[in-house]
């Protein structure tokens, strides 16, 4: 029993860390240019998105300071996103113009498209915001906890996660403050189901019974 539950443990275990690949790839990509347009982020993430299963988006997000919000949001338009703004969820829970803060953290870029979620402002959200926090302090990728994508009913559950993209020091000439120099994050959001869902169907078949928990999430 241990030797198969163990087994069933790994195959999870890689199927949730085989998305990574196109996130880290993505994040490589950013680092490498000083500018990345939205045609040539699409076409770099086409073959991942045909590759890996459950793989919901891939994205681009931006740290973008207040006096720069109306820039971004001309360049997208420009893009040939008519109407993008910035956005966040209203008190009747549906998308409204995000307001004003110190610093936004837009969807910017995302394949494949979705017109709901483009402009969603992460910083508008404390759950949301939590693990770009955690990426900017620690510089490593990160996951969510589980979330509900805005354009999702209640009942899917996806994770997102971050990895970091930084200026280089001598671009800004403030050698060690690694949080200063964040310059965007990368994004992945795939469905916790659709990934495991090979897997534990097979553990099934097998007469064994799999429960997926996250500990830290709340009960």
């Amino acid at each position: 029993l241990e030797r198969r539950a163990f087994d069933v443990q790994s195959r999870l275990r890689s199927k949730l860390e085989d998305p990574l690949e196109a996130l880290e790839s993505v994040c490589a990509l950013f680092e490498s240019s000083g500018y990345v347009t939205r045609a040539e982020f699409a076409r770099f993430v086409r073959t991942a998105l045909h590759r890996h299963r459950g793989l919901r988006a891939l994205e681009w997000i931006p740290v973008v300071p207040a006096a720069e919000r109306a820039s971004y949001e001309a360049a997208a338009q420009a893009d040939g996103l008519t109407g993008y703004t910035f956005t966040e969820i209203g008190p009747d829970g549906r998308m409204q113009r995000a307001g004003q803060r110190d610093e936004h953290l837009p969807i910017f870029y995302m394949e494949p498209r979705d017109s709901t979620a483009l402009g969603f402002d992460l910083g508008s959200e404390p759950s949301r915001r939590v693990p770009v926090d955690r990426v900017r302090a620690q510089g490593v990728t990160v996951a969510s906890e589980r979330i509900r994508l805005v354009e999702d009913p209640p009942s899917v559950y996806s994770i997102a996660a971050f990895c970091p993209v930084f200026e280089s020091a001598e671009v800004l000439g403030v050698a060690g403050d690694r949080a200063a120099r964040l310059r965007g994050v990368g994004a992945e959001v795939f469905r916790v189901r659709d990934v495991v869902q090979p897997v534990v169907n097979d553990a099934l078949q097998r007469g064994m019974r799999v429960v997926l928990l996250d500990e830290q999430a709340p009960p």
